[in-house]
């Protein structure tokens, strides 16, 4: 480039495009403030020692997450998912934190085997229910321990089928 104050077209041209380039998609959605970047990084309560307790939008925050996965628990904790009041405090914890809530998890399965006991099936369909109501669209169900006890794969269909 000259080292003039007045640049030829060309010269200008040559600088955009190698900002183009140098700006890649990935290097602008780091750099750029009000763009949302492609990927967002979230992860469940329990992972961030919050288990069940609205604070894990603080702690997202606090790391840098965008999103938490909230966990979806047996009926009568203080943190019930069912209730609208929790509901609607969660909402507000996520808003409030500037977090969102990427999704429910149902970490209770992992000690209530969904094939043998009955009341997990009932869960399932209730957090179906809250899923609507929070507008939600993903929910995890965690089968580990005790949770992937499946009898045979007579029991993995039927559940596939309630789920379906």
């Amino acid at each position: 480039m000259s080292m003039s104050n007045t640049h030829t077209r060309r010269e200008l041209l040559a600088a955009a495009g190698a900002a183009g380039l140098t700006l890649s998609p990935l290097l602008r959605a780091l750099l750029a403030g009000e763009e949302k970047p492609r990927f967002q990084i979230s992860a469940c309560d329990w992972s961030i020692g919050c288990g069940g307790n609205i604070r894990a939008f603080e702690v997202a925050k606090a790391v840098g997450l965008d999103g938490v996965e909230v966990s979806f628990g047996g009926p009568g904790g203080k943190s019930d998912l069912r209730k609208e009041e929790v509901r609607k405090q969660y909402q507000e914890a996520a808003r409030k934190n500037g977090i969102e809530i990427s999704s429910l998890a149902m970490g209770v399965l992992n000690s209530v085997p969904y094939a043998s006991d009955p009341k997990a099936e009932q869960w399932v369909e209730e957090c179906i229910g809250v899923m609507a109501a929070m507008r939600q669209r993903i929910v995890l169900l965690a089968f580990f321990g005790r949770g992937e006890q499946f009898a045979s794969g007579k029991d993995v269909r039927h559940g596939m089928d309630f789920l379906w």
